[in-house]
């Protein structure tokens, strides 16, 4: 099987990065195609609504799937993010989608500057293709994007969110729409 390198997340990291001026960046690693993919749905069975937790209990998430924890296999689908930043990170093989939150440490900035920073870099980041920012929302702002990594496309969407510390929540897919993922994030609860 024919494994994908996906560097969806490293664009993503380094403006929500640049804006609270710190220095991690990442990158997915080994997903499977999305042929890989739409083969593992049709034998499997119908998803199930189930609520992700981060391992702080400070995030939690509601989504339908079949969501499997890989946080021991973070060395290999997240690069550069260190372990001890990830507060979960969920795959589901059927479905060709990877969530995960972050906890990327102590805003520098209160949550409408941060945010609107966030916003204005995500607009200006000539790398990523169809770019769609909203409305900040207190202390969150949602995003979503696709790039082009190694020939192949990666959807992203993202909710940044900034409650003290910045948090960063986003899903994605190499065979899923942008706006299909946002819609993952719909339920993100903070505590």
């Amino acid at each position: 099987m024919k494994h994908l390198k996906l560097f969806g997340i490293s664009a993503l990291s380094l403006v929500l990065l640049a804006a609270c001026n710190q220095s991690t960046e990442s990158s997915v690693g080994d997903t499977p195609p999305a042929s890989s993919a739409s083969t593992a749905q049709a034998s499997t069975p119908v998803a199930a609504a189930q609520t992700i937790a981060s391992k702080d209990g400070k995030i939690s998430l509601s989504v339908t799937g079949q969501y499997a924890d890989k946080l021991a296999e973070a060395g290999q689908l997240i690069s550069d993010i260190p372990s001890e930043q990830l507060l979960f990170l969920q795959r589901d093989d059927a479905a060709d989608v990877l969530l995960y939150a972050a906890d990327l440490g102590k805003s520098k900035k209160d949550a409408a500057t941060y945010l609107k920073n966030l916003s204005d870099a995500v607009k200006a980041d000539a790398a990523l293709k169809n770019a769609t920012v909203g409305a900040v929302e207190g202390n969150k702002l949602a995003y979503q994007f696709s790039e082009t990594q190694a020939e192949t496309e990666v959807n992203q969407a993202c909710v940044a969110i900034n409650d003290g510390n910045i948090y960063s929540v986003c899903a994605i897919s190499s065979s899923q729409a942008p706006a299909q993922l946002a819609q993952l994030l719909g339920n993100i609860a903070v505590k």
